[in-house]
């Protein structure tokens, strides 16, 4: 598998070049249940596949120091399954302890559940259709 993960942020030039694919896909919001949104305070990751983005992801840091909030995960259905997801979640883990989070929330789909499991987060509660999951980072 040739891919490229790549970190951005609103201030990088190159930013709606790697994500703007996503910002605008009928597909990404009807598998997210809604369309991904740059809010203040994201970091994004993009992977890449001989320089075309197929997947993206972002850890929202909140105000309040060391807290943080997974955002819109989304991988193109052609790479699913090849552990581009896996990849996106463990590198937004890594940047997380190393802007010093000490908790991260994420409000999860059934699709992205077992993952979160996985990397040991606790469900704490249900918004809709929706796990509201909850990590303390060392």
């Amino acid at each position: 598998m040739n891919v490229e993960l790549v970190r951005t942020n609103r201030d990088d030039p190159n930013f709606y070049n790697l994500i703007g694919p996503f910002f605008g896909s009928r597909q990404v919001a009807k598998d997210l249940g809604m369309p991904i949104w740059n809010d203040p305070g994201r970091e994004w990751i993009v992977a890449l596949s001989n320089c075309v983005p197929i997947a993206c992801s972002s850890i929202e840091f909140l105000k309040t120091p060391g807290k943080a909030v997974m955002k819109s995960g989304w991988v193109h259905p052609d790479w699913r399954g090849q552990g581009v997801y896996n990849r996106m979640f463990e590198e937004r883990l890594r940047i997380a302890k190393e802007r010093g989070v000490k908790r991260i929330i994420a409000t999860v789909t059934d699709k992205s559940y077992n993952t979160h499991i996985r990397h040991g987060f606790e469900q704490i509660g249900i918004k809709g259709k929706y796990k509201i999951m909850r990590k303390e980072l060392e």
